[in-house]
């Protein structure tokens, strides 16, 4: 994580209502995210994922997630965009899963262009 190199970091995204949005909170408290704006939707389960892994290689991924679309609502992407000026850069991941409609992506890139923060997008499918 950034914050390992000394950066700020700030975390934005939708979970769901329930322990494992919560857990996730707690982890990122715990790894000294100093921001975190973690939209709960109660109609949403959270994503989970386990890894396992030897010492030198990712060997077995499990994701426990749910085929389920964000509630409608303000978006992350509404809630960022306003703020860009305030990062050194902005990671936009959304995995095809709809936190991120394509009109909120767009506002936050051209947000970061006009104040010449640099972005990252990982792109899955349909992005």
């Amino acid at each position: 994580m950034p914050r390992g190199f000394g950066c700020r970091v700030t975390v934005a995204g939708l979970v769901g209502a329930d322990g494992a949005g919560a857990e996730l909170r707690a982890g990122l408290v715990a790894a000294g995210v100093e921001e975190i704006d973690l939209l709960p939707r109660a109609i949403r389960t959270t994503t989970k994922t386990a890894r396992s892994s030897d010492s030198a290689q990712h060997l077995l991924r499990l994701d426990d997630d749910p085929d389920e679309s964000p509630a409608p609502g303000p978006g992350v992407g509404t809630r960022i965009a306003p703020r860009v000026r305030e990062f050194a850069a902005v990671v936009v991941s959304d995995y095809d899963k709809g936190a991120l409609p394509h009109a909120e992506i767009r506002a936050v890139l051209d947000a970061a262009r006009a104040a010449d923060v640099p972005v990252v997008v990982d792109p899955k499918k349909g992005t």
